[in-house]
């Protein structure tokens, strides 16, 4: 008795189980239960991609029937609309495929036509209305548009001189500074006094172990031959950059010419095992 009982709740179990995978199911895919009365109309759109058969056809945002089926005819999608008896539509009415948000499921919207219009019958054509938005074609043309947006700020940087550009070379002159450590400072890094911009690093290379960095500086700027220049961090993580302290000297460094007083980057790691093993170095 105890056996049979165990087998009779395995078996309601069973069956409590497949009703809801069947439930789910339905209710997923969408698939009609009962035969949904209503009669249909064709659309001919000049894409579906998306749309699936039994997507939900909406006015109003209110659902009023399903795609029964999505063929190609003529180089087209050929669509069956299903609509309940109650929904009359005019042939100045319209199908546009929309989607449930930016990523969500497509399905169709019928633009209602003046109701002083004649009226539908089933099995005639309604008219597509807008084309779907093309999402990748979408993307496309905002990356292009970001291309000609870049395109034309460097065409005002060569004609202002930005210093954030590579074309404000011409308007620019040399100065050099050696380092013992650069830690990270890059090709194109900014060169700044004050907080503000006045040029860039234009390259980065080793002579006689030593850093030496080409400096560009903007043309309207001096620089004393007591500056000093400093590598620095934008932020505990950010770039590396140069900045110029300016010095009090009546001198200017001319073009091609050096700085001499220079700081290297902080050594957190350095300074760390300084704090907790002492000077190492013998």
């Amino acid at each position: 008795m105890q056996k049979m009982s165990t087998n009779i709740k395995v078996g309601i179990f069973v069956v409590l189980g497949i009703i809801f995978l069947g439930y789910m199911t339905i209710k997923v895919e969408k698939i009609p239960v009962g035969g949904k009365a209503g009669y249909p109309l064709y659309a001919y759109l000049s894409s579906a991609a998306g749309l699936v058969k039994n997507s939900a056809v909406e006015i109003a945002g209110v659902e009023v029937g399903f795609i029964k089926n999505i063929i190609l005819e003529g180089g087209k999608a050929k669509l069956t609309l299903i609509f309940p008896g109650m929904i009359e539509l005019t042939d100045a009415s319209n199908v546009n495929v929309r989607s449930k948000g930016l990523l969500g499921e497509k399905y169709i919207e019928i633009i209602p036509g003046p109701l002083t219009e004649p009226l539908l019958n089933p099995g005639d054509i309604i008219e597509e209305g807008n084309p779907p938005v093309d999402i990748d074609q979408l993307f496309a043309n905002i990356n292009s548009l970001g291309d000609e947006v870049k395109a034309a700020i460097r065409s005002i940087s060569e004609i202002i001189g930005g210093v954030e550009g590579k074309t404000f070379k011409d308007l620019s002159y040399v100065v050099f500074a050696e380092f013992s450590n650069v830690g990270g400072l890059k090709k194109d890094a900014a060169v700044e006094i004050a907080g503000i911009g006045v040029g860039r690093v234009e390259d980065i290379f080793l002579d006689d172990y030593q850093a030496k960095v080409k400096l560009l500086i903007q043309s309207t700027i001096e620089i004393q031959e007591d500056a000093i220049a400093s590598v620095k961090t934008k932020g505990f993580f950010g770039k590396k950059y140069i900045e110029i302290t300016p010095g009090g000297s009546e001198d200017i460094i001319p073009s091609g010419g050096k700085i001499r007083d220079t700081q290297p980057p902080f050594d957190l790691e350095k300074a760390i095992s300084k704090f907790a093993f002492g000077n190492v170095s013998k």
